[in-house]
Order: structure tokens, then sequence, then C-alpha cells
């Protein structure tokens, strides 16, 4: 154990070539597992863009269904107001025809013009 360790230069190079030579083994394996994790992640990144283009597609239609949706219920709100003014009309005729065929009973006709009144005034028929 006397002995001095000696390196000559020819055996520093190549421990320097072989550090670097490690050192580039190294990084090429690292690229080569990081584009393997990048290919098996291209899919879910595909994937997910479609995914997010359909939601988009989703939530406009979605607004559409609720605007359609306050459409119909106006609609079958005035409806419903049509049919009961049909109905109140319907009466008042039915009274005046009533009366002037002869049944002549103008209590009657006049809880039927009363009534009309009131439905024409307030929307809502009165029950008497």
């Amino acid at each position: 154990m006397d002995r001095p360790i000696t390196i000559t230069p020819s055996e520093m190079y190549t421990a320097i070539m072989a550090v670097c030579g490690t050192i580039t083994a190294v990084a090429a394996a690292i690229a080569v597992i990081a584009k393997v994790i990048e290919r098996m992640r291209k899919p879910n990144k595909t994937q997910d863009a479609r995914l997010n283009e359909h939601e988009a597609w989703l939530k406009r239609h979605d607004k559409k269904f609720d605007d359609y949706d306050k459409y119909l219920s106006n609609d079958k709100a005035r409806l419903d107001h049509l049919e009961r003014s049909n109905t109140a009309f319907s009466r008042y005729m039915l009274a005046l025809g009533n009366f002037m065929i002869g049944a002549s009973d103008k209590e009657a006709l006049k809880s039927a013009i009363n009534r009309f009144q009131e439905f024409i005034l307030n929307g809502e028929e009165r029950n008497e």
C-alpha cells in the first residue's frame, strides 16, 4: 500500500469518456421513456379534447332546451287563458240564447253578464 496511485492521461481520458457515455446513455433512455409515455397519453389528450367539444355542444343545446321550455310554458299559460275565456264566453252566449228563446230568466242572464264582465276585467271567472 505504499505505492502511490498514478493515473495516466490516457486513463483519465478513458474515465471521462466513460462517464460522458453513461450520462449520454441515461439521457437517451430517459428521452425514449418520455416519448413512450407521451404516446401512451396522446389518446387520452385526444379523447379529452373531443369530450370537451361534446360538453360545449351539450351546454349549448341545454340552453336551447331551457329556452324552448320557457316558450312552451308561456304557450301553455296562453292556451289555458284562452280556454278559460272560451268557457266564460260560451256560458254567456248560452245564457243569452236561453233568454232570447224565451226562458226569460233575467237573473240568470244578469249573473252570466256579471261573470263575463268580471272575466274580461280581471281575467278570472267568478263563480256564483
